[in-house]
């Protein structure tokens, strides 16, 4: 009996593991017009949330190489890492958190403040969903990506709250970039500071 446990027990881990990462690390190679970089998709189901996400990709790395979530900052990097899901497999209808914050506040109008790469590049390229970045509440200032979502009709980025885990993954990018703090997962109170003070919680 024992012996059957601990043989379910090892496929239930097996099955939760391989269920966890969808893809190995892929090289977008220097001779193809990339970067040398590597990426790699994790799908978790609702395992993480954003600050989960920067964390566990902060202690994976490749080839020599440290992992963080992920910075897409060209088209044709956007375009290589969508048909390189779509190669691998990945599954639709999920929401992949990437490397980016917004330092800023919403209201019912609009999104005060700056979108930031955690690896400090330039904020010059953006793929948005239709209808997105959306004004809601709670505030949704991190970067995600939707894969095929609203079955398979909808992908592009998207902005989140920090909180949400639900069909979640996340993509890391493994290369030699150097990665900044993320903005306080609970931020002091903020009742009565002036705009310049609200924003330097989030830097």
């Amino acid at each position: 009996m024992r012996r059957v446990l601990a043989i379910g027990y090892l496929f239930l881990f097996s099955s939760l593991f391989f269920n966890l990462v969808f893809a190995a690390p892929v090289e977008w190679p220097l001779a193809e017009g990339g970067n040398g970089h590597y990426y790699e998709v994790v799908v978790t189901g609702a395992f993480d949330k954003w600050y989960g996400a920067y964390q566990n990709a902060l202690t994976r790395s490749h080839a020599g190489l440290r992992g963080h979530l992920a910075t897409i900052t060209s088209q044709a990097e956007n375009d290589w890492l969508l048909a390189m899901m779509a190669t691998e497999g990945i599954t639709q209808n999920h929401v992949f958190y990437l490397g980016a914050w917004n330092d800023g506040i919403l209201d019912k109008n609009t999104i005060l403040g700056d979108w930031f790469w955690i690896t400090g590049e330039p904020w010059d390229f953006t793929d948005w969903a239709p209808g997105e970045p959306t004004l809601s509440y709670p505030l949704e200032n991190c970067l995600s990506l939707l894969f095929g979502w609203q079955n398979g009709a909808l992908t592009g980025w998207n902005n989140l709250t920090f909180t949400y885990a639900s069909n979640t993954g996340f993509i890391v990018e493994y290369d030699e970039l150097s990665v900044s703090e993320p903005p306080p997962e609970h931020p002091v109170s903020a009742d009565g500071s002036s705009w310049d003070a609200l924003k330097s919680l989030y830097r």
